[in-house]
């Protein structure tokens, strides 16, 4: 069979392929591409490997928000993408920073992949979000100031990320720290999901703070800890119990300290 017959019988395999997914699914406003592994796509791009990945990453972005769950599939694209062009470097990135905000499960795997792409690509994010990665997700300090290091040596890093990385150790609180890295993740990109995923870490951050000074206010004058945080509102200390975007609730300890809740 010759290399033509090849391309055109995987072109009708993703057709039929389709359409039984298509005929089987309840109806969704986004129907997935069938992704080959990634030897199969290699033979038949016709060499437009470039081509390939750029629209394999489309169609795997636009899964967000689809998935009810595990986001196993968005990982297997990643690593279909990354070895089709080892150096297309936003999968890296964004797989490190935003595949485990969205599915924690998948922190193991964020990281392999960013490791690859420190070893295979050449763009400061990937070291500075694999960095970020280990500190937010794993607490790992160690492996954090190494790639935070590495983000740091990189060529063309922003000026805002670099001091970032450089001052890394120097806030000995992981709060303050986190919010420092998100701050500067949010300042240097355009990427619409990624300064949203930003922008609630922040107000995340911030409403944890805020709780936490009015918890202190609240026993300086009272001489006891308030038992709810709406205690707070009815002592006047809170205009009202902030809405975090990530749909935490929090409850006081007979300590003081804040205990989140998932609705």
């Amino acid at each position: 069979m010759t290399r033509i017959s090849l391309i055109i019988l995987l072109f009708f395999g993703v057709i039929f392929l389709q359409y039984e997914y298509d005929a089987k699914k309840p109806p969704v406003d986004f129907a997935p591409l069938v992704v080959f592994p990634a030897p199969v796509l290699r033979f038949a791009d016709l060499g437009l490997d470039s081509a390939a990945t750029s629209l394999l990453w489309l169609n795997s972005i636009q899964e967000i928000g689809t998935v009810n769950g595990s986001y196993e599939g968005l990982v297997s694209d990643i690593r279909t993408i990354n070895t089709l062009d080892p150096k297309f470097a936003y999968p890296y990135a964004f797989a490190e920073l935003v595949v485990p905000a969205l599915d924690p499960s998948k922190i193991a795997d964020a990281i392999a992949i960013g490791h690859k792409g420190v070893k295979d690509a050449s763009d400061w994010r990937i070291p500075f979000y694999l960095a970020s990665a280990y500190l937010i997700h794993l607490d790992d300090r160690a492996n954090a100031l190494t790639y935070f290091d590495a983000a740091a040596r990189a060529p063309g890093i922003p000026a805002g990320i670099h001091a970032t990385a450089l001052n890394f150790g120097t806030q000995k609180d992981k709060r303050a720290q986190t919010k420092a890295i998100w701050t500067s993740i949010y300042d240097s990109t355009n990427d619409e999901i990624l300064r949203d995923q930003a922008q609630a870490n922040i107000a995340h951050i911030e409403i944890l703070d805020m709780l936490e000074r009015a918890v202190s206010l609240y026993k300086k004058e009272k001489g006891t800890y308030p038992e709810r945080a709406e205690d707070m509102v009815n002592a006047g200390i809170l205009k009202d119990i902030p809405r975090d975007p990530f749909g935490f609730t929090y409850t006081i300890e007979s300590d003081g300290k804040l205990k989140s809740h998932l609705r």
